[in-house]
């Protein structure tokens, strides 16, 4: 089954860029090559890798890390070498190799110690490179959304606790909304990818997360700008719409003994929980044949996909509930 997805996603990825060279047709390479990866066709694989970072002008460095753990596994470590030094260059953290059990091989085969010598050299062109006008202030509204959702605040009222965490959510979509109308986007070629200790187009997917529903579909078409442009991944989008829209939960919703019941339907299918047999599983979804068509509106792997790479048990079609 997963062979048989892999060729069909080969056809449709050459397709695709016969026909356009955005960032979509890099999506569905991309996961392909995860596939191919899987299902331990290493080989066939790179060969995906490498036509998916030939075809954008900039891959996204934890692409090239996942390249590089692939070459691992062809012993390649000379490819692996290079994948790294191209991810360093994008902003890939020396840190996130060492902490991975490659890390351990590539030490016994090239030296490391050059290694994070070229981390270091390429990590500080990649920092010169970003907007810092753009940094700061993603830098101000990250702290402004952390401020009410600190311990201190935890021994409020609920009610007033909301109240600040609505003010400061309200003044931060106010900002994002006056910089995406002047054609400024906090993404990856202008705050990073993933910058640890910093702030990064992830810092931006907490902040949606925090946004209305309203909010976020608004905005909704300068995020499939950035991901069809590369600046976001489309994970980040489609987990935060999830997040802000997937409880249903009302006063109502009680059960015999007037215990709340949490209500749960998602939108695209990015959320899973441990079930009864211990076993992980999405959360339920409002629409599957919908679902169908959002992800692939904005390049996500289909969910057959996303569960077999993950490990997942397909969601079913409704709601999911939890009395807590």
């Amino acid at each position: 089954m997963v062979k048989q997805v892999i060729i069909l996603l080969i056809f449709c990825s050459n397709f695709s860029f016969a026909q356009q060279r955005d960032y979509f047709a890099y999506y569905q390479t991309i996961n392909a090559a995860e596939l191919s990866n899987l299902a331990q066709s290493y080989a066939q694989a790179d060969s995906l890798y490498q036509i998916s970072f030939k075809s954008v002008p900039r891959p996204f460095n934890q692409d090239l890390f996942l390249a590089a753990v692939n070459a691992v596994a062809l012993k390649d470590y000379a490819k692996a070498k290079d994948y790294l030094e191209q991810g360093f260059s994008l902003g890939l953290q020396y840190k996130q190799v060492k902490q991975h059990q490659i890390h351990s091989t590539l030490k016994s085969n090239i030296k490391t110690g050059k290694l994070k010598k070229e981390f270091k050299l390429q990590n500080k062109i990649y920092q010169s490179k970003l907007d810092t006008r753009l940094v700061a202030v993603m830098k101000a509204m990250d702290e402004r959304d952390q401020i009410p959702r600190q311990k201190k605040y935890d021994k409020m009222p609920w009610k007033e606790q909301q109240k600040h965490m609505k003010k400061a959510d309200s003044i931060n979509y106010t900002i994002v909304k006056s910089y995406l109308e002047e054609g400024l986007f906090f993404g990856v070629s202008t705050i990073g990818e993933n910058n640890p200790g910093k702030y990064a187009v992830a810092d931006l997917s907490l902040l949606m997360r925090h946004m209305s529903i309203e909010n976020i579909n608004e905005l909704k078409p300068y995020f499939l700008k950035a991901i069809k442009e590369g600046e976001m991944r489309p994970w980040y989008f489609a987990s935060a719409y999830d997040h802000v829209n997937m409880y249903k939960t009302t006063i109502e919703d009680r059960d015999e003994n007037g215990r709340p019941i949490l209500i749960i339907q998602q939108t695209y299918g990015t959320f899973y929980y441990t079930n009864d047999d211990r076993k992980l599983e999405l959360y339920a979804i409002e629409d599957l044949e919908k679902a169908k068509v959002l992800r692939a509106e904005i390049g996500l792997d289909s969910m057959e996909e996303y569960a077999l790479k993950q490990g997942l048990k397909m969601p079913i079609e409704g709601e999911f509930k939890k009395t807590f």
